[in-house]
């Protein structure tokens, strides 16, 4: 795994090792990532699941949720072979005195804070600040002034996969201010949500570009800028025509490079567009692929 944030130092798996050994460390471990984490999570699970009330019975399931610091091996074995598992974090040390239980109440009260947020003009969603990347993406957004906010009682956060051979670590800078109060949902700034906009078109850009790797051999030979070019081009005309949901978009994707980028202003995909946005259960799209099917199959016989 690449480190991606210049701030973040990356340790050999035996120095990890032993700074797992201090007091205060964590696990947030995410239950949508690998369902076997609920096997693992000590009863009551509502004391560990990050998700709260309702929110927390509806997705018991696809929570994460904070538990005691394990074994590097156990967790190698269990938890940290799956990408995206979550992350290791260590508490303040001013609270490695207190009790587990307390310590986990005061962590998992924090970063519940943060698992709702607001952006600009948009409605309240669930923020994944138990995701590494996220977490970090956001800090980085976040205006110094308002890193404390951000930071509460977390003094470093770890992560690494049991196949690698080294761990990455950032210990989050400033002083931790106790008095410090945050309400929930977060009211995200322009840059953090730009931010996080940003990450996250990178993200699934990166899953189409995969996807049309693995689907479309004229693919393999296009340069870095040609692959952004395509992407920045395809997904926005994408989405300019209506179509939003990943699912859809990899799709359109799909059309434009069998049919060439310029496909959705030919006669036949006008038409498409033009008729109802639904025709009994096939959507524009499954209409827009039966009707690229056929043209290359007219196409095919008439060569």
């Amino acid at each position: 795994m690449m480190n991606q944030w210049p701030n973040i130092a990356e340790i050999s798996r035996q120095e990890w090792q032993e700074r797992a050994k201090q007091k205060g460390w964590w696990l947030l471990v995410d239950s949508a990532i690998n369902s076997d984490v609920l096997n693992f999570i000590p009863a009551p699970q509502t004391q560990s699941r990050l998700y709260w009330d309702e929110m927390g019975e509806v997705h018991a399931s696809i929570s994460p949720y904070l538990i005691p610091m394990h074994s590097i091996d156990w967790l190698d074995e269990n938890i940290t072979h799956k990408s995206n598992w979550g992350m290791a974090i260590q508490i303040n040390e001013a609270f490695h005195d207190e009790t587990l239980d307390r310590q986990q109440e005061i962590l998992l009260s924090h970063l519940r804070t943060w698992s709702l947020a607001q952006a600009p003009e948009q409605e309240v969603a669930i923020l994944r600040i138990n995701d590494w990347s996220i977490f970090h993406v956001l800090w980085d957004a976040t205006a110094a002034e308002k890193q404390p906010e951000l930071k509460g009682p977390i003094q470093s956060l770890c992560y690494w996969e049991a196949e690698d051979e080294s761990a990455f670590m950032s210990s989050l800078t400033g002083d931790m201010n106790p008095e410090v109060l945050v309400k929930t949902p977060i009211q995200l700034t322009d840059e953090q949500y730009l931010g996080l906009s940003n990450w996250a078109d990178r993200h699934q850009h990166q899953k189409y570009r995969e996807h049309l790797q693995q689907h479309h051999q004229d693919t393999h030979q296009w340069s870095e800028d040609e692959w952004k070019a395509f992407l920045s081009q395809q997904t926005k005309q994408a989405r300019d025509y209506g179509f939003e949901q990943p699912n859809d978009v990899v799709r359109y994707l799909s059309l434009s490079v069998v049919m060439g980028k310029e496909f959705i202003d030919t006669s036949w995909a006008k038409e498409v567009l033009s008729k109802p946005s639904h025709q009994g259960k096939k959507s524009h799209m499954d209409q827009l692929f039966a009707q690229a099917l056929k043209q290359l199959n007219e196409e095919s016989s008439t060569s």
